[in-house]
């Protein structure tokens, strides 16, 4: 686990010229947080005022887009993107 955080937030990180977040919508984005930050599905759809197919629906277009197919990946792209941290 202390890899894994060395390795996101080390110091000397640079952020990406091209953010990868630019490729999605306000609505994926603010998915995208919520579940970096250990939201359920069910949590993430009350949260946003939505179904819960809705966020499945948002969550798939999202990961395609990324390219990344688990959570532990979007959190890792959330994290370095700033969208949200380890403090959460």
């Amino acid at each position: 686990m202390r890899y894994f955080i060395d390795e996101v937030t080390g110091p000397d990180k640079p952020k990406p010229e091209h953010s990868s977040l630019n490729k999605l919508t306000g609505k994926e984005r603010e998915l995208l947080q919520l579940l970096a930050e250990g939201k359920s599905t069910k949590e993430a759809a009350r949260i946003l005022h939505v179904g819960v197919k809705t966020v499945d629906a948002r969550r798939r277009d999202l990961m395609k887009k990324l390219d990344r197919y688990t959570i532990a990946e979007l959190t890792k792209i959330a994290i370095i993107e700033g969208l949200t941290s380890l403090e959460c």
